[in-house]
């Protein structure tokens, strides 16, 4: 959300969560809004580029209210938005478009995550 000196609060980016299971979760649906960097002030813009980019803070923050967690899976082709999530730590799988970033989840369930993961498509 962003709101400006005497504007209206209003949206500027959107990413969703769907819980696989307890501590698993599908990331998806992400966009930003790029009319929002125009009317940003000089500090505003800065505190962005500290993160990387909208995206890049909006998924860090979202993934961190989550709470505890096994896994976030997130599915995307599109280039700068794989580029944000391996910059917070996703990692590729063997499926063309699945990323997952590993928190508590035992090495040795990763596979049938990845498998279970993979089964749905695209999210």
């Amino acid at each position: 959300m962003y709101r400006s000196d005497g504007e209206a609060e209003r949206v500027t980016g959107y990413v969703h969560f769907i819980p696989l299971e307890s501590g698993i979760y599908l990331c998806g649906g992400l966009c930003v809004d790029s009319r929002a960097y125009r009317v940003l002030s000089q500090a505003q813009r800065d505190a962005v580029a500290s993160q990387g980019s909208m995206a890049r803070w909006l998924l860090r923050e979202s993934i961190d209210a989550l709470g505890p967690k096994q896994a976030v899976f997130a599915f995307t082709g599109d280039a700068r938005s794989r580029r944000d999530v391996i910059a917070l730590g996703f990692e590729p799988t063997a499926s063309r478009y699945l990323l997952v970033q590993w928190h508590g989840a035992d090495p040795a369930q990763r596979p049938d995550l990845i498998r279970r993961a993979v089964a749905i498509g695209p999210f």
